[in-house]
């Protein structure tokens, strides 16, 4: 009997999730897209998606917090961010509850090879095909349409790895003693000695005929603990994610000693994906003030968000906290 086909068993899945009431709903080419391809937890490391999802919305709030959206009282203001940052578009348009901003695909093409059409598919309404620029506004946050998903991703990963390694030295910077037992004799003295040592017992003593020196070893544990540099490079990790984003920030650790130029140059790449985002995403809103005035739309820089995230990484002052080398200069702008 062969074995059933995975792709059509996701696609079926997929399928299945957009039924109502016994009746098929359409679906927007970029959801049938996101469920088909999305990572199944179960053929990948559990411990893993769950840490990568856990900092994947880390991550993602951090981003949400730099901006500060004015919209309708109508609409559902984490929906619209939301789609609009993972996705990386949202179109505006009139439906049948009235101007909404929705989770949308496109279709056609112009001379400069863009988007023509809007194609909006809703559970509540039939599908929608609105013409941007005449009906229907579409708003981007990245010249090629994209979402910012795939820099959650990449940063996310990392920085559970860095859980995972950090988990793994901790447990494994416990075992200082390690026996050699040739019988049930010999190990339960060696049980008994370890327990003794652990309790504290400042003197332990065995006999020299039943445990010799050469059928144990103490482990040097401090030799074998690097939660220090784990924690450090979390620290890179996150700094990177926030220098990428465009939030300035020193990206450096105490120790390297980087001198003012290499700040400086890490400095003049900050502020790139902010800025574009923003500027993509106020002309998008303009564009839909204009054609439904009634909306209000704006979208402003979140300074005092900003100021914190600058600093926030610095301020851990995860070299500083346990004594190492440590960065004395975490006031850096």
């Amino acid at each position: 009997m062969s074995k059933p086909n995975r792709n059509a068993k996701k696609y079926a899945q997929a399928q299945a999730r957009h039924i109502i009431n016994g009746e098929r709903q359409p679906i927007a080419y970029d959801d049938l897209l996101r469920e088909y391809f999305a990572v199944n937890p179960q053929d990948a490391h559990g411990q893993d998606a769950l840490q990568t999802g856990y900092y994947k919305k880390f991550l993602f709030r951090k981003v949400l917090s730099i901006f500060k959206f004015t919209m309708p009282d109508t609409w559902d203001y984490d929906y619209v961010t939301t789609t609009l940052f993972l996705d990386g578009k949202l179109a505006i348009a009139n439906t049948p509850y009235g101007v909404l901003g929705l989770r949308t695909g496109t279709a056609g093409i112009n001379v400069f090879e863009r988007p023509t059409q809007c194609i909006i598919s809703n559970p509540l309404f039939p599908t929608l095909t609105r013409t941007i620029g005449e009906d229907c506004v579409l708003v981007k946050i990245q010249y090629d349409y994209s979402g910012i998903d795939d820099m959650l991703r990449r940063y996310s990963y990392f920085m559970a790895q860095c859980d995972a390694s950090l988990s793994s030295n901790l447990y494994n910077s416990r075992v200082a003693f390690i026996g050699y037992a040739e019988n049930d004799a010999q190990a339960a003295t060696l049980y008994k000695m370890y327990d003794a040592i652990a309790a504290g017992k400042p003197c332990v003593v065995v006999g020299n005929q039943t445990v010799k020196p050469s059928d144990y070893t103490i482990l040097n544990v401090k030799n074998s603990y690097v939660g220090i540099e784990i924690l450090t490079t979390y620290r890179i990790i996150l700094n990177q994610f926030l220098t990428e984003m465009g939030i300035k920030n020193a990206n450096t650790e105490k120790r390297e000693r980087l001198i003012t130029a290499e700040i400086e140059s890490s400095m003049s790449d900050a502020g790139f994906s902010v800025w574009h985002f923003y500027a993509n995403i106020k002309r998008g809103f303009d564009a839909a003030n204009a054609m439904f005035p009634e909306l209000n739309l704006n979208v402003e820089i979140n300074d005092e968000a900003l100021n914190l995230l600058r600093t926030e990484t610095d301020a851990a002052g995860i070299d500083d906290r346990v004594g190492g080398e440590g960065n004395g200069n975490n006031d850096i702008k």
